[in-house]
């Protein structure tokens, strides 16, 4: 995932950090919290930076600003919802439809999501990549 970006410039510079947000345990979008707490700052904000500095499209940077917060963001980035939305179900233990329940209820409602829907479409475990055989 692109916030990834983030996290490989924090552990250039402050290796010592990053161990410390690596430290378990490790509930989905506990990272964000940990990064702002120890450095100021989350991987998404580093990301939205580099992309910025890329000249990447303004909306995708404001996604990335977004993204570990976006129903704080103003105005408020479908974009980062939806990658706040993803980064959770990708640092969730569980590959079971049933984490859609674990989903911050105001992200959402604000994306105008329907749970039911996202379960019958949710893939299955069958069709993901195992990156540990890689």
């Amino acid at each position: 995932m692109m916030l990834r970006l983030g996290e490989l410039l924090i552990g250039q510079v402050d290796p010592e950090n990053l161990i410390k947000i690596e430290q378990l345990p490790h509930l989905p979008g506990g990272r964000w919290q940990r990064e702002q707490h120890l450095i100021g700052f989350n991987e998404g904000q580093i990301t939205a930076e580099l992309a910025r500095r890329w000249n990447f499209p303004t909306a995708l940077v404001d996604a990335l600003n977004a993204a570990s917060d976006p129903m704080a963001s103003r105005p408020f980035s479908r974009l980062g919802a939806i990658v706040h939305l993803a980064s959770l179900l990708a640092e969730s233990p569980s590959h079971d439809p049933e984490v859609l329940v674990t989903l911050p209820q105001d992200v959402v409602d604000k994306l105008q999501l329907n749970r039911e829907w996202m379960q019958a479409k949710f893939p299955s475990r069958a069709s993901f990549v195992d990156v540990s055989a890689l």
